[in-house]
C-alpha cells in the first residue's frame, strides 16, 4: 500500500492533494459533525507555503494539459461521473456527517456537474462544477475547501485522479478559519493565478472581489441575496403554494436560489394563507427540521425571527424553543412568517435554515418594485394562469433567471446561470460557463505569404496611404479575392461561428451582384457558401443573383436542371415565397428559377438583357430578417 492509499484508508484524518499526491500536513484542525455535535475527524491546515505550492504545481501541470485533445478531457470527465456514481452511498454519508444534509437527498445531487456554487451547503455539487467546467476547458485548478466539509472536497479531489487526471491538474486544500483570509489573500495574489471562482455571503465576496480588482484578476462570483416569488391575484392557488413551499424548504436552503421571500397579492392572500398552512400541517415536522451546522447560527436565526415578531410579523408555522437540541445536534425550523416588511432585518439578512417570509402587495407593480429594491438579482419566480402577464413580469423583474409558475430552484445543466446586482456576475453551466475559463486571442498573419492579397496598409508607406481615397473599391476587390481562402476556416467550427460567417460572406456577396464582370467568380463563390455549410436549406435563400449568367453558373455547378428534383424543390419554394409577404418583406428575393422559362440560356454565357434585380441594403435589414427567411422546407 502506497503513502497515498494508506492516508486516504485513514477515516480519521482528511489529507490535502497536491500534485497527484495525498500530504497530512504540518497542522491539524478539529471538524466538528453537526449531526452527533461531536469531532468527527481532523484535516490538514495547509500553510502558506502549501498554498504556494499548489499553485506552483498547478501552473507546471498547465501547459500540457491544455494541449490534450478535447476527446481526452471528455473521457476523464465521464470517468470520474462513474466513479462518483459508484461511489454514492460513502460521499453521501460524508457530506452528511460534515455539514447534516440528508444522506438520501445527498444521493440524487452527487452526479449532477452542472448545478449551483455554494460554499458548504453543497459541497459536491458545488466543487465538481466548478472543477469540471475549468478542466474541460484546459485549465488546471487549485480548490480551497470551507472548512465545514473538507473531507467532502477531498472525495471530488480522489476520483478525479483515480479517473486518471494528470498530477498537478487538480489541487485541493483546506484550511483552519484562522489562516483562512491569508491563504485567500495569497492565491489571489500569486501572479500564476488568472481566474478567480468564489461563492459565498456577499460580505466576504466583497472582500474578494476587492482584492481582484486590486490585482486585475478577472473573477466569477456567486453570491445568494434573497429570492423573491410574487403570486399574481390570478394565480393557481394550488400550484403557487407547492412552487414556494418546495423552493423554500428543499434542500433546507442549502441551495442560494432557495425562496425566501413571497409576495402575495391582497385579493387571493386569504385562499393562499388557508392552503399554506393547510399544506405545512400535513407534513411531518421533524422529517422537515433542518439541522444547523453551529450553535452560532443558531443564535442568529432565533434572535432575527424574535425581532420580526417584535416588529409585528407573525408566526404562521414553527415555534422557537429550547429543546432544539437534541444529544448534542442542533436542529431549527422550518419556519414561515407573515406580515413581514422589508424594514425588518430578517428581510434583508441570509439565515441558512428552511424559512420564507409573506408580505401581501396590492398589484403587480408593487411586487416588482419591492423584488426589485431589495438589490439582489439571483432567483426569482412569477404565479398567474396569464402566460403573457408573467412573460410582461419576468421582463420588468432584475434578476439572473425568472421562473414562471415554478420553483426558483429548478435548473437546468444546459442552460447558463448566474446573478446581477449584489448576487455576483458571471455565468455558470453551458457554453457560457465554459467560456468563463476562457479568453479571446486574435491572430495577424501576413495574407500574402500564403498566394492572397496583401493588406492595403501594410507595409505602411507614403505610397500605400495615398491611395485612401478609393479604399471601399480597393478593399472589396481584397476581401472578394480571399473569400475562396477565408470561408475554409469556419468549415470545422460550430454551428453559431458558422452562422455568423455565413452572413459575413452573404452580405458581401450582395457587393458584387450589381457588376456585370463578375457574375462567373460571384456565382462561384455563392456555391462555395452554398456547399462548405450546414445551413444550405437557410442559404440557399438568401443568395440572390443580378443576372441570368450568374444564376446559370450556380445552377450549372451545383448539376441541376429542369429535371432535377432538387431544382424543382427549389422552384416549389420559390413559387411558395412569392405568397409569403413576410418573407419578401424581410430579406432579398429568394432564388429564381428563370432556367423554366428561358432554358436556352442555360447553354451559353453571353451577357443578358435582363436587368439587375433591386435588393436592400443588408445594413439596413430588420433584426429579425434570418428569423422570416428561414423556410423549414415543403
Amino acid at each position: 500500500m502506497d503513502s497515498s492509499t494508506a492516508v486516504a484508508a485513514s477515516s480519521a484524518m482528511v489529507p490535502l492533494i497536491i500534485n497527484g499526491r495525498e500530504e497530512s500536513g504540518s497542522h491539524m484542525f478539529e471538524v466538528k459533525s453537526p449531526v452527533t455535535g461531536k469531532a468527527c475527524w481532523t484535516a490538514a491546515s495547509a500553510t502558506l507555503s502549501d498554498a504556494t505550492r499548489a499553485i506552483e504545481t498547478a501552473e507546471a501541470a498547465f501547459s500540457a494539459w491544455a494541449c490534450t485533445k478535447p476527446a481526452a478531457r471528455r473521457d476523464i470527465l465521464y470517468k470520474t461521473a462513474d466513479i462518483l456514481e459508484s461511489r454514492r452511498r460513502e460521499y453521501a454519508n460524508y457530506m452528511h456527517t460534515e455539514t447534516g444534509a440528508d444522506a438520501e437527498a445527498t444521493q440524487h445531487f452527487i452526479f449532477a456537474l452542472a448545478t449551483r456554487i455554494v460554499p458548504w451547503t453543497a459541497p459536491y455539487i458545488s466543487g465538481i462544477r466548478a472543477v469540471a467546467c475549468a478542466l474541460a476547458s484546459g485549465n488546471t485548478a487549485v480548490v480551497l475547501s470551507s472548512k465545514l466539509p473538507p473531507r467532502c472536497y477531498w472525495a471530488i479531489g480522489r476520483a478525479f485522479l483515480d479517473a486518471g487526471l494528470p498530477n498537478g491538474c487538480l489541487n485541493v486544500i483546506s484550511t483552519c478559519e484562522e489562516d483562512m483570509p491569508q491563504i485567500i489573500n495569497a492565491m489571489i495574489e500569486h501572479p500564476a493565478v488568472r481566474k478567480v471562482n468564489f461563492t459565498g455571503c456577499m460580505d466576504k465576496g466583497r472582500q474578494i472581489a476587492a482584492t481582484c480588482g486590486k490585482n486585475l484578476k478577472p473573477s466569477l462570483i456567486d453570491l445568494t441575496g434573497k429570492n423573491y416569488a410574487i403570486v399574481c391575484a390570478d394565480a393557481d392557488v394550488a400550484v403557487a403554494v407547492n412552487g414556494v413551499l418546495a423552493g423554500a424548504m428543499l434542500n433546507s436552503y442549502r441551495v442560494g436560489m432557495s425562496t425566501d421571500r413571497i409576495l402575495v397579492n391582497a385579493t387571493i392572500v386569504g385562499e393562499f394563507m388557508e392552503a399554506l398552512k393547510c399544506t405545512l400541517s400535513m407534513a411531518d415536522s421533524e422529517v422537515l427540521r433542518p439541522i444547523i451546522v453551529n450553535a452560532a447560527m443558531k443564535t442568529r436565526v432565533e434572535s432575527m425571527i424574535s425581532s420580526a415578531l417584535k416588529c409585528g410579523a407573525n408566526l404562521l408555522h414553527g415555534k422557537l424553543d429550547s429543546e432544539s437540541s437534541h444529544d448534542g445536534v442542533l436542529s431549527l425550523g422550518p419556519f414561515v412568517l407573515g406580515n413581514a416588511r422589508p424594514d425588518m432585518d430578517i428581510w434583508n439578512e441570509e439565515e441558512y435554515t428552511s424559512m420564507t417570509a409573506c408580505m401581501i402587495v396590492k398589484s403587480d407593480e408593487e411586487a416588482v418594485n419591492i423584488a426589485n429594491s431589495a438589490g439582489y438579482g439571483s432567483s426569482a419566480s412569477v404565479f398567474t394562469k396569464d402566460l403573457r402577464k408573467g412573460l410582461a413580469i419576468s421582463k420588468q423583474l432584475e434578476f439572473g433567471a425568472v421562473h414562471i409558475n415554478g420553483m426558483n430552484m429548478h435548473d437546468e445543466p444546459v442552460l447558463p446561470y448566474g446573478g446581477i446586482k449584489n448576487s455576483g456576475w458571471g455565468r455558470f453551466s453551458a457554453e457560457e460557463g465554459l467560456n468563463e475559463y476562457l479568453v479571446i486571442k486574435l491572430w495577424y498573419f501576413r495574407a500574402r505569404h500564403w498566394g492572397l492579397a496583401d493588406q492595403l496598409h501594410y507595409p505602411y508607406s507614403q505610397e500605400s496611404l495615398s491611395g485612401l481615397n478609393s479604399i471601399h473599391t480597393t478593399m472589396e476587390e481584397k476581401l472578394y479575392r480571399e473569400a475562396y481562402d477565408e470561408i475554409t476556416w469556419f468549415l470545422h467550427s460550430s454551428p453559431k461561428v458558422k452562422s455568423i460567417a455565413i452572413d459575413r460572406y452573404i452580405d458581401l456577396h450582395y457587393l458584387y451582384q450589381e457588376q456585370p464582370d463578375k457574375h462567373q467568380e460571384a456565382a462561384k463563390y455563392a456555391l462555395i457558401v452554398y456547399r462548405l455549410c450546414d445551413f444550405s436549406d437557410d442559404i440557399r435563400w438568401k443568395i440572390s443573383f443580378s443576372t441570368i449568367e450568374e444564376q446559370h453558373v450556380f445552377l450549372r455547378l451545383l448539376h441541376l436542371d429542369d429535371t432535377n428534383e432538387e431544382y424543382k424543390r427549389l422552384a416549389s419554394k420559390k413559387e411558395k415565397a412569392r405568397n409569403d409577404r413576410s418573407l419578401l418583406r424581410s430579406g432579398p428575393t429568394p432564388l429564381s428559377a428563370p432556367a423554366v422559362q428561358n432554358k436556352e440560356k442555360l447553354t451559353g454565357c453571353g451577357e443578358s438583357n435582363t436587368k439587375p434585380q433591386q435588393f436592400k441594403d443588408p445594413q439596413q435589414k430588420s433584426p429579425d430578417t434570418r428569423i422570416k427567411n428561414k423556410n423549414p422546407g415543403p
